[in-house]
């Protein structure tokens, strides 16, 4: 998941294409727990024509880009490389793009591991874990006593969505710093 916020938006029934000439996004990047990052790069590349706009700097602000969808990749020194979607279709915009540091050769990936209470029965349901800082997503399924793991993730800020097969029955924002341990997540019906 990333974090956006628009700035100026008029309300009309005008077609916001028909006045805008370009937009102002601003990619703010930062550490997946939202710490800022000093000196990154970055592109803006349209999904459909392929025009690439680039940035570097603490703030990477990127002027008359046309209204569209875009692939932002965002790099920093020893972090790895961050790649999202973005919308635009506002006058300014604002998107905080998480960025994970970059493991030695060696490294384990931690286990994301869990309990939830609340609930009687599991049969179904799965949990959902998207960054806060990021769109990527990981799913684990539910056992039958509550529990669920999911290896990989790196640390960060996260939100935590139990899901069954109809509904979002909980969501719930942790901090994950890879450390072996249950996460508790009370689900409240």
């Amino acid at each position: 998941m990333i974090s956006v916020s628009g700035f100026g938006q008029e309300h009309s029934t005008q077609a916001k294409t028909d006045r805008v000439a370009g937009s102002v996004v601003t990619i703010l990047p930062c550490t997946n727990f939202g710490e800022p990052i000093s000196k990154a790069v970055a592109s803006l590349t349209a999904m459909g024509s392929g025009a690439m706009f680039k940035a570097s700097g603490s703030t990477l602000t990127f002027d008359g880009i046309p209204l569209g969808i875009y692939q932002v990749t965002v790099q920093a020194l020893g972090f790895n490389i961050a790649v999202e979607r973005v919308l635009v279709y506002q006058e300014r915009a604002e998107y905080r793009i998480g960025l994970t540091v970059a493991p030695p050769h060696s490294y384990e990936r931690p286990t994301f591991a869990g309990v939830i209470h609340g609930i009687k029965a599991f049969t179904g349901m799965w949990v959902r874990i998207v960054p806060i800082l990021s769109g990527t997503l990981m799913e684990a399924p539910i056992s039958p006593d509550g529990h669920f793991a999911i290896s990989g993730p790196p640390p960060g800020r996260y939100i935590v969505l139990v899901m069954d097969s109809t509904s979002l029955r909980q969501a719930t924002e942790v901090e994950f710093f890879g450390k072996p341990g249950d996460i508790v997540i009370e689900v409240h019906d």
